[in-house]
């Protein structure tokens, strides 16, 4: 991914499971995918999806990726 690429949020899954079956869906159509916060939840030791201090877990894609990545989630 080039410096200048805008990642853009398209899914916030409710659990681990569902995180997974995005991330797959996405990788399955060659749509790269990147987690916003998972790290910062396993420096806490969260659980769950959200921590308070660490937001909620955000699935992205590269801008240019977005409207065929939500499109797919949408479809599923």
């Amino acid at each position: 991914m080039s410096n200048d690429s805008k990642l853009i949020t398209v899914y916030i899954p409710k659990n681990k499971a569902e995180q997974l079956v995005i991330e797959a869906l996405l990788n399955s159509a060659e749509i790269e995918s990147f987690t916003l916060n998972a790290g910062v939840q396993s420096l806490i030791g969260a659980s769950a999806l959200f921590n308070v201090g660490a937001g909620a877990i955000e699935i992205q894609v590269k801008e240019d990726d977005a409207e065929k990545a939500i499109k797919l989630i949408n479809s599923k």
